[in-house]
C-alpha cells in the first residue's frame, strides 16, 4: 500500500514537471495503471484518478484540466438513507407497491 503511494506521488510530480499533454499521456500510458489507455490522447491535468485501474481511456481522448473521474456507484446512498428510517424499509416499500 505504501508502494502504491508513493508510485502515485512520484506520478503527479513528473505530471507537473511537463505542460506537454501528448507526453503525459505517453507517460501515463507506460506508467499508469489505467484499464485500458489508447493512443493518440492528450492529458492535461496534474492529478491523476483515484481508481486508475477501473478507468479505460480509448483512442484520441483529450483530457482537460479539472476533470473529475467519478468512478464509484453512490446508488448505495438511495438505498441505505438513514434520515428516512432505514433503506432496507424504503426497498421493500417501494418492491411492494
Amino acid at each position: 500500500m505504501k508502494f502504491k503511494r508513493l508510485k502515485k506521488i512520484a506520478m503527479i510530480i513528473k505530471l507537473s514537471l511537463s505542460n506537454n499533454g501528448y507526453k503525459k499521456a505517453e507517460y501515463l500510458k507506460k506508467h499508469g495503471n489505467f484499464k485500458v489507455f489508447g493512443e493518440k490522447n492528450f492529458w492535461y491535468p496534474r492529478i491523476i484518478p483515484a481508481d486508475m485501474e477501473l478507468i479505460s481511456i480509448h483512442n484520441n481522448v483529450k483530457i482537460a484540466t479539472n476533470v473529475y473521474f467519478c468512478t464509484h456507484d453512490v446508488l448505495h446512498n438511495l438505498f441505505n438513507d438513514e434520515t428516512s428510517g432505514g433503506g432496507d424499509k424504503i426497498l421493500v416499500d417501494t418492491l411492494a407497491k
